[in-house]
C-alpha cells in the first residue's frame, strides 16, 4: 500500500496562508469616502454653473453624504414553532448631507424659500411639485471620469441642522441638510 503521508509542518503552513492573504491585502484597491459626487436637479437653474453641466453648485457645495441606499421591511409568519421572515415592501431612503454654505447664504434661503411653498397659512401641509428634486449620489474611481451610480430618486429637503458658528472658528460654515425619499421606487444600485 503505498500511502503517501506529507509531514505535518503546522504553524509554518499557517504562516504561508497569512501572508498570502495579507500580500492580496495590500494589492485590493479600496474606494476612498471622499470618491463622491451629489448632483441635485429641479429642472430650474437655482443649481447649475457655467464650469460644465455635469457639476452643479450642490455637488460644489456637498462636503459628506450618509444614507443607506437599501432597507427592506420584513413580515414574520410562524409555523408552529418556527418563525420565518419574508421581504414585505422596500422603504423610503433618508440622505443626510452636510454642505458648506455661501458667503450670501444660498443654501440657507433656499431651504427656508422651500419650507414657505409647504406650510399654507391655514396651518395645513402640502407637498407642491417642485419641491421634489431628482437627486444622483455617484462614486468614481481614481483615474476615470465617468462615475458609478450608487442611488438615484425623488428626494425632497425635510430639515435643516444645526448651524454652528464661532468667533474663533476657522473653517467654512456648515450645517446638515436631510432629504427624504418621495417614494420607494428609486433606483437601488
Amino acid at each position: 500500500m503505498g500511502i503517501d503521508f506529507k509531514p505535518y509542518q503546522g504553524l509554518q503552513d499557517l504562516i504561508e496562508k497569512r501572508h498570502m492573504i495579507n500580500r492580496q491585502a495590500v494589492r485590493l484597491h479600496y474606494a476612498e469616502p471622499w470618491q463622491f459626487r451629489i448632483m441635485l436637479y429641479d429642472g430650474s437653474a437655482m443649481f447649475e454653473t457655467k464650469l460644465e453641466t455635469f457639476h452643479n453648485l450642490f455637488d460644489f457645495l456637498a462636503r459628506e453624504v450618509s444614507f443607506g441606499p437599501t432597507e427592506l421591511s420584513t413580515e414574520p409568519v410562524e409555523a408552529g414553532g418556527t418563525v420565518f421572515t419574508y421581504p414585505k415592501q422596500s422603504q423610503p431612503v433618508v440622505i443626510t448631507c452636510t454642505v458648506r454654505d455661501t458667503g450670501d447664504r444660498k443654501l440657507h434661503k433656499w431651504f427656508n424659500k422651500l419650507v414657505g411653498k409647504v406650510v399654507n397659512p391655514d396651518g395645513t401641509f402640502n407637498l407642491p411639485n417642485d419641491y421634489c428634486y431628482k437627486m444622483k449620489i455617484l462614486s468614481y474611481e481614481d483615474d476615470s471620469e465617468d462615475g458609478q451610480d450608487l442611488w438615484e430618486g425623488l428626494v425632497y429637503p425635510t430639515k435643516m441642522g444645526d448651524i454652528q458658528m464661532s468667533l474663533d472658528g476657522e473653517n467654512f460654515t456648515e450645517f446638515p441638510i436631510v432629504f427624504q425619499q418621495f417614494n420607494s421606487l428609486g433606483v437601488m444600485k
